[in-house]
């Protein structure tokens, strides 16, 4: 093969490989723009539109999503507009999604009050989300019976700074939880912790608590928990000792 045909190959290769980047292109829709804020500038990706009158919507990007590339996190929002957020100006952006799942826009805003932002690290956990994760491992004395197989966590975004809110809590094999919520938050190591309790008195008489820590990652996300339960006895069924068990999740972590 000639030294010409492996140059041809390879820049095919680069423009195909480019073909499948995501692309986006901007417009100014603030009379005034404001200046440019240096490279590596710190500001906010959010996924709810802050309070009316607190910012100005200065520009927008559209974002064209690749078959292949699609932009879904803040980390690949970050990645793909980053310098030129700084570049405009812009405090933040506010990022829009398609029914898939994929950004399709963000609008740069200027702050009308200049906020208190997140630490760099904190700007980059994304906790909110759904959690599809199954045990892999435990240790304890729970009988099959009422040990946990798999969670389900659903959280939605905080205001910004602000810890997620449960949306959704399902523990197998005790099926949805009600009073699922955020017992802390660690933006800084992106760990969140939730906790949730089940109980009866009619077939079952019992108490279940649950404590997770959930360590979410992009397309994957593992945690650990624990549970406590009481003991009980569902009609003409042998009883069921109290037990303690703690065990290790993994499994997907989605926007």
């Amino acid at each position: 093969m000639t030294k010409l045909r492996l140059l041809v190959l390879a820049a095919a290769a680069a423009l195909s490989v480019a073909s499948l980047a995501a692309k986006y292109s901007y417009r100014p829709l603030a009379s005034v723009q404001p200046k440019p804020r240096g490279s590596g500038c710190l500001y906010d990706v959010l996924f709810q539109r802050p309070a009316p009158g607190t910012y100005t919507e200065i520009g927008l990007f559209e974002v064209a999503n690749a078959v292949n590339n699609a932009i879904r996190t803040e980390q690949q929002v970050r990645d793909l507009l980053g310098k030129d957020v700084c570049e405009k100006g812009a405090d933040g952006v506010y990022v829009e999604k398609d029914p898939q799942g994929n950004v399709f826009r963000a609008t740069a805003l200027l702050y009308a009050q200049q906020p208190i932002r997140r630490a760099p690290d904190a700007a980059r956990c994304e906790a909110a989300g759904r959690y599809a994760l199954t045990v892999q491992s435990r240790l304890g004395n729970c009988s099959p019976t009422v040990a946990v197989t798999a969670v389900t966590v659903v959280l939605s975004p905080g205001a910004p700074g602000a810890a997620p809110s449960v949306t959704e809590l399902s523990v197998a094999p005790y099926g949805p939880l009600s009073n699922g919520y955020v017992s802390s938050w660690d933006p800084t190591g992106c760990q969140i912790s939730v906790k949730g309790s089940q109980s009866s008195t009619v077939l079952a008489p019992f108490e279940a608590a649950f404590s997770l820590l959930l360590k979410p990652a992009l397309g994957d996300a593992s945690g650990e928990g624990s549970l406590t339960f009481s003991g009980g006895q569902r009609e003409g069924q042998p009883a069921i000792s109290a037990c303690a068990e703690t065990f290790q999740l993994r499994g997907q972590f989605s926007r």
